[in-house]
Parts: structure tokens; sequence; C-alpha cells
């Protein structure tokens, strides 16, 4: 009974309250016990409806006809009564007539109607002489009787006054039924009380059976809850020998079977899940793509590394054919073939081939690992390295395969980056000395098939240390990155770039023919370069020097030609810079001749056969020697007295001089030393080669020179370098002068006004000392242009508080302007020859002598004494 009492609050539950449906499932769906109450229930309930119904329906038919009776009869009577009063216009004993009829039960409303629809007499008298508003419904119609209404509600019957065929008027009667309808409910009531007594009645006597017939089977009922619930320990109560006692004891017996295979399949689930588990999170937690098949090939699993590479959700790839999920290309078919397919799909377009299943199932063979390409379904290529094998069973039985594949795309992004910083240089992008190579060997061997040119070019930038120093490095870089954009632009597609290192660039030329062409291209190169560049808002100008070796003119390997164009480069930038040299075999004759020279040079240097001349330099002022300049000489054994411009400009650009400045100074400071003995102290100034001066160990060697002279201040020695030389890198070489200076040594600029010099650059140099070269000295007298020249550079001099000395002094003329001018310290011929360091004091002496007779210029006899030494 609890189950049927709550049967209709769940029938209200759910979404949208279907009630019928619900009703259904909970009657007829149920117990067995509630389908029999609810059975007989319904029955009985369904047939004392339909009698309630039927017996209602003909009651009110049967009330509604008897009204509709009374009414009309009512209005006939009243109609045959009302033609005599109308007839002798007695209307007061029409209206008594009206109003008793209106008594009559039932009646609500009772008139007479004028032919012209004026109401005669009223059951109401206040309604008298008022005209009816729906005349016309009956005024026209013919017939002696009209219903105009007969519902639930009213009957409205309307009777025509005749006399002798001839219309007097209507009797118009209206019936309300509000009583019928109070009789015909409380008889509908009471067939609905008796039916609901009825209804329960049988219920009751219905569950009174069912709960005895269906006792047992609610028991089983219970147990088969409690089973599906997860008790399979629960078992049914036995009682009796009938069928149902029997169905009991098989069904004890089936749930203990079911008990029994259930724990045995919850121990294989358990194991089987714990495995599964595993497998998936060991193919979860690995980077690799793993996608296994059947044996036909169909796809089973595919973990999320998979499903990212392929671009296919597991559901979306499982029971496909592994060649639609992992649609594999060979290494060796092309990138754009693949995508020319996956990108136009046209009929004549070349369809992708299907890669091959990852196991063969029917040779039963797994593939080793390969490489390939993965076309995705985005359409997109990647690069993929996979391995198949068979999945069997313990009997041998194929049951599919396994692969695993990883995506290979960034290891070989990596390498092809690797390689390609292997062989290009990183700023500007060109090839750098190992892509070089390759390159060079593979022009070669156009050229010598072609039978064309090849045109070896070594540009190097001018001064670009310069550039550095003065903007910075960073400035530089951009700078060589917009001289590599304009190479580019002036080359064509066949030729080729690249950058050995620093400001040196290779470029190599094909398919030139003659010597015009070739210098046409070069001097365009120059050209252009020596165009000012923009770097930062700052205009920098820059120039080239470039050295070529032409093969198959020069017909050696690509080393050689390298080599051969670098020393044409070198002879460019000693012509001047800013132009280019060719090399040819008379160069590697004199390179060989060079290379004898430095080993000869080197033997002398070893043997004692080199000396150091002194030039005096003098005061005009103070008739004062302010020191001498020591000056190389070779005497050779065979060859005499060797003056220097025949061997220095050969062991320039060699290690050699730096060994030979160590040891000009270290003789100077003997001499120095020696002077200091007889009481003399006379300043020496040492040329300083570049490649001495810019050597890395300049100060340290110089520090181990010095402290083998403990007794000579470092004051008495003087450097003179080219003011080419500081201008080439003014960084380094003003930390290398004020090193020196600390020290005490002094500085002078030699040449001056012969190189590229700007007030800047003179005022930045740590220098103490100017002079003036002497191809201006000695050609001021008779050039204006060269006077004013050297009057600016004495003036500037002064502005910046340097001493200067005039070199090239030959006469006495040349002296006067130039002390005129301010110039007080002179040196040259007409003072005196470079002379050995015995002659120094002799010679000293002399021109003491010589000064305070006011002679400026030495004596001829002294000229011809110093100059027969």
């Amino acid at each position: 009974m609890r189950r049927l009492y709550r049967i209709p609050l769940r029938l209200f539950r759910g979404p949208g309250n279907q009630l019928p449906a619900r009703l259904w499932r909970e009657l007829f769906s149920g117990s067995v016990r509630g389908q029999l109450i609810w059975s007989v229930a319904v029955v009985h309930a369904i047939m004392m409806t339909l009698f309630v119904y039927d017996l209602s329906v003909r009651q009110e038919n049967f009330l509604i006809e008897s009204q509709l009776t009374q009414a009309t009869s009512l209005a006939n009577n009243l109609g045959l009564i009302a033609v005599t009063p109308l007839l002798s216009s007695d209307l007061g004993s029409l209206q008594e007539l009206t109003q008793a009829i209106g008594g009559y039960p039932g009646v609500t409303q009772v008139m007479v109607i004028g032919t012209d629809g004026k109401i005669l007499a009223h059951g109401r008298p206040e309604l008298r002489g008022k005209y009816i508003s729906d005349f016309d419904r009956f005024a026209s119609a013919h017939g002696h009787l009209h219903i105009l209404a007969n519902d639930a509600a009213e009957a409205d019957v309307v009777a025509t006054v005749m006399l002798n065929e001839k219309r007097l008027g209507w009797v118009r009667l209206l019936v309300s039924r509000s009583d019928t309808a109070s009789r015909l409910a409380l008889i509908v009531e009471t067939g609905l009380l008796y039916t609901t007594a009825a209804i329960s009645i049988g219920i009751l006597l219905a569950w009174l059976l069912a709960n005895r017939l269906t006792r047992r089977l609610q028991e089983f009922a219970r147990v088969a809850d409690a089973v599906t619930a997860g008790d399979l320990e629960r078992r049914a109560t036995v009682t009796g020998h009938d069928e149902l006692s029997r169905l009991g004891h098989a069904f004890n017996y089936m749930l203990l079977t079911l008990e029994m295979r259930a724990r045995r399949e919850a121990q294989l689930k358990a194991e089987l899940q714990a495995e599964k588990d595993l497998a998936e999170v060991t193919l979860a937690s690995i980077g690799d793509a793993v996608i296994t098949s059947d044996k036909w090939g169909l796809v089973t699993y595919l973990n999320a590394a998979a499903s990212r590479l392929t671009g296919l959700s597991r559901i979306q790839a499982l029971g496909q054919p592994v060649a639609a999920v992992f649609s594999m290309r060979s290494a060796q078919q092309p990138h754009e073939e693949a995508l020319q397919a996956t990108t136009q799909p046209t009929s004549h377009s070349r369809q992708l081939p299907q890669a091959s299943l990852p196991l063969d199932v029917f040779g039963e063979q797994a593939f080793l690992a390969q490489q390939g390409k993965l076309l995705t379904r985005q359409g997109e290529i990647i690069p993929v390295e996979s391995i198949s094998s068979p999945i069997r069973a313990h009997n041998g039985e194929l049951l599919g395969s396994v692969m695993v594949a990883r995506d290979i795309s960034e290891n070989q992004r990596i390498q092809e980056r690797l390689q390609w910083q292997a062989e290009h240089d990183v700023l500007t992008g060109l090839p750098n000395r190992s892509l070089l190579e390759r390159l060079f060997d593979a022009a070669l061997w156009h050229s010598r098939e072609a039978q064309k040119k090849l045109v070896v070019c070594l540009i190097d930038i001018d001064n670009f240390k310069t550039v550095n120093d003065a903007f910075g490095h960073a400035v530089g870089d951009k700078l060589l990155i917009d001289i590599v954009a304009r190479l580019r632009k002036l080359l064509r597609e066949c030729d080729i770039v690249a950058r050995l290192g620093g400001d040196e660039f290779v470029l190599l030329l094909e398919d030139l023919d003659d010597i015009d062409a070739i210098t046409g291209v070069v001097n365009k190169i120059l050209d252009h370069l020596a165009r000012p560049f923009e770097v930062d808002g700052i205009a920098i100008s820059v120039t080239a020097s470039i050295g070529l070796s032409i093969f198959p003119d020069d017909p050696s390997d690509a080393d050689t030609l390298l080599r051969n164009a670098d020393q044409a480069m070198y002879l460019a930038k000693q012509e001047g810079r800013n132009r280019s040299h060719l090399f040819d075999i008379g160069q590697a004759q004199e390179r060989k001749s060079t290379r004898q020279i430095l080993a000869r040079f080197r033997e002398a240097l070893n043997r004692g056969e080199l000396v150091l001349y002194y030039q005096p330099k003098v005061n005009m002022v103070t008739h004062e020697v302010s020191g001498f300049e020591a000056l190389l000489r070779w005497q050779d054994p065979e060859r005499g007295l060797i003056p220097p411009l025949q061997f220095l400009p050969k062991i320039e650009n060699s290690d050699l001089v730096i060994e030979l400045g160590e040891w000009v100074i270290h003789q100077a400071l003997l001499q120095i030393a020696l002077w200091q003995a007889q009481g003399l102290s006379w300043p020496v100034s040492v040329n300083i080669s570049p490649r001495h001066f810019q050597h890395a160990d300049f100060l340290v060697r110089l520090l181990r020179i010095l402290a083998r002279h403990p007794t000579v201040s470092p004051t008495m020695l003087e450097f003179e370098i080219l003011e080419s030389t500081a201008l080439t890198d003014l960084g380094s070489m003003n930390h290398v002068i004020a090193e020196c200076s600390k020290l005490g040594i002094r500085f002078s600029l030699d040449d001056f006004g012969t190189g590229y010099s700007s007030l800047s650059y003179l005022q930045r140099l740590a220098v103490q000392t100017i002079k003036i070269d002497q191809s201006f000295v000695r050609s001021m007298v008779n050039d204006p242009d060269n006077l004013a020249l050297v009057e600016s550079i004495i003036h500037i001099a002064k502005v910046f508080k340097l001493d200067i000395v005039a070199e090239g002094v030959e006469t006495e003329r040349e002296a006067i302007v130039l002390q005129n001018m301010g110039c007080e310290v002179i040196q040259g011929y007409g003072i005196a020859r470079p002379m050995p360091a015995l002659q120094c004091i002799g010679w000293a002496n002399s021109y003491f002598r010589a000064s305070h007779t006011h002679d400026i210029v030495a004596p001829a006899s002294l000229l011809n004494v110093t100059t027969s030494q």
C-alpha cells in the first residue's frame, strides 16, 4: 500500500510533468501486485464513469426537451389568449396576463409585441412601450412558432398571434434552465459518489487478493533489486512446494553462480584495468606518437601526441585505415609536390600516394626505422621518424601492429640552423670561409667546363677601424651590412660574395671574358662603395681596396688564387687605397724575392751587420743640439752600406720588423747611456713601424727592454710614428701612447700633412711633437701653396701647444723662412747628414763653433766632412 500511496507524488515530478506517460509507467510497469490492483481499479473506474456519464447525458436531454415543450406550450396558449385583448386594444388585461404567466417556475421573461416591434405587454411593466432590438430575427419569418434559442442556459420561443391569417403581433417567452442545471449537477455528484465508493471497494478487494498472490514474487523482486545494486550474497526465502518455490530454488542457484562469476570477472577486470591504466599512462606520458592497429590495418588506439601530430582526434581516427590517419611520404619525395597535391586537388593534379601500412600483416614483416614526411589533416607536411613492429598473442597469432613516430622538424631546424651558422657569417648572412671553399671549388669546375674566366676579388674596407673607434662597433656592424647590401645589388645571380672576417670580403665573378669587362665591374664596385653611407643618421664615407686574381690566367688552386688576390689587395693599399690591383706572375716572383731578402736580412741581424746612423736636430734660436734621430743602415760585407729604402719595404709587412724595431730601441738606449757617461744629454728619436707599434705585446716587450737599461731615463727616448699609422686605429694607438707617456717617453708625429688627419684627430692624439714633411719644406720657397701649408701646420702646432720640427732643410733660405714663421727646431742635409755614432761628438763641437760665428747652416767644410762619412 505504501507503494500505491507514493505513486501520485511521483506522477508530478520530472521535466514537463508529462502526466499520461508517467501514469502509464507507474501503473503498468511496476510490481505485479500494483498491476493487478490498478488494473481492477482502472477497469472499475472506467465502467462506473461511463455509466454515470450516460445517465447524466440522458437526464440532461430529458430536462431540456421538457422545458422547451413547456415554453412552446405557454407561448402558444398566450398567443391564443392575446387575440381578444389585441383586437379590443385592452392592453391592461394583456399586461395582467403576461405578469401572471411570468410568475410560472423558470419563466424569466414574457412579452407581447406589436407588429411594429413595440412591447405592448411585459412581465416587467417598466419595459412596456419600448422596442425590442432583435425584432428583425422573426418579423419577416413565416410560420407560427419560432425557437430563437435552445441551449443549456435558456429557451427563447416566439409565437405569432394570428386571426384569420392576419398577424396581430407576437408572444415571446424566455425560460431559464438554472434550476435544471442544479438538479442535473446533484444527480452527477450522487453518481460520482457512488462510483468512488465502488472503485474504493474494488481496489481494496483487489489489493487483498493481489497481496496474497504476489507476496513471494515481491520477495524475489527485493532480492533481484539487491543483486542489481551489487549485493550478490543476498538470497530469496523459499517456502512451499509449488511453482514459485521451484522458481525460488532455481533463482538462488543462479545467484550463487552469478556471484562466483562476478568475483572472477572483478578480479580479471581489476587486473586488466591495472594493465590498461599502466599502458595508457605510459603511452600518454611519452612524447612520441603511438598508433596501434588491428591485423587489418585499422586504427585501434592513438595517444595524445599522435593526435596532435596527425591533426585527428581519437574518435576521428578509431576504425580508420592507418594509411588514412598516418599518411607518410618518403624522404626523397619533394615537399612541394605534396603541398601542391594537398592544396590543389584538381582532376589533373597528382594524387598523394598512399603510405604503406606500418605492418605488412600478410607477410608478417615489420619495417625498420625510417624517415619521411607526414601529411596531416590540415595539409601540413611534417618530417617524422617512425618505426613499426607486430603485436602477437601468446600463441604467436598476429593481432595487429604498433607504430611509434616522432616529429623531427625541430631537430632538422636545429641541424639546418647549425649547418647554416657553420657556413655563414652571422652578421651579414654571407657564406664564410668554410662554405666559400666548396663554392670556390664548384666555380673552378664550372670555369674549366665552360672555358670561361673566374675572377677572384678580395675586398678590404679602407680605414674601417677608424669608423669603429669614432662611432662604435654597433655602427661599424651596420655599415658592414649596408656594404653587403650594395654589393648584392651590383652582383649577378651567378656571382658569389662571402665574408672572410672583419672588413674583408671575397667575390667570385663568373663568365667574364675580357679584362675590360672585369675592370668595368671592379670599378663599378669601387665607385658604389665610395659613395657615402648613412648609418643611424651619421654620414660615413669609406673606400675599398680590391685585389684580383684571374683563373685560368693564374692556373692555381682555390687557396693559392685567394692568397694571390690577398697579396694584390695589399699592393692596392700601398698604392693609395680606393683602387684595385691585379695579381700577376711578376708579383709572385717578387714575393719570392721578398722571402729571400727576409731570410738574408734575418741573417744580417743575427750577424751584427746592422748599424744605426744618427741625424741631428738643432734649435736655431738657442744654437743647441736638440737631439738625434736614429736611422737604420745595413753594412753588407759584399754590397757595402745599404740605405733603408732598399730593404725596409721588403720587411715592413713581416713580423721581422718587430724584432728589428726592438733591436733599434735597444741600440739607441745603449748609445744614450754612452753619451750620458761622457756628460752629454742628447735625446734620441726612433722610428716605429706600424706593425711593431700595433703589436699586442708592444708595451710588455718595451718594459723588458727599458729594464735592461736602468741608467737611462725613458724621457731621453722619443718614438716617431707616421701620421697614417696613428689614424689607423686611433683608440688603441692613444692607449699605447698614453701608457708610454706615463713612463716619460715622448712621441713625434712624422710626415705630418701627408695623411688624412683632421683637427679632431690631432686633438685626441696624445703626441708632443709634429714633424713637417720634407716634401713641403723643400718646395715652400718657390710654391706659395706649400708655404701657406707649412705656415698653417706651424700655427696648428702652436694652437695645440705642440713642439714642431721641420724635416729636409737644405738651404739657409729655408731655415730663415721657417724661423720667421716660428719653427725653431730643424733637421736636414743643410745641418748634417746621418752619421755614425762615433762622429756625433765631433760634429757637435764643430756646429757649436760655427753657431757662434752666426752661421745658421753648417759651413761647407763641415758638410763635406759629413758627406764623406
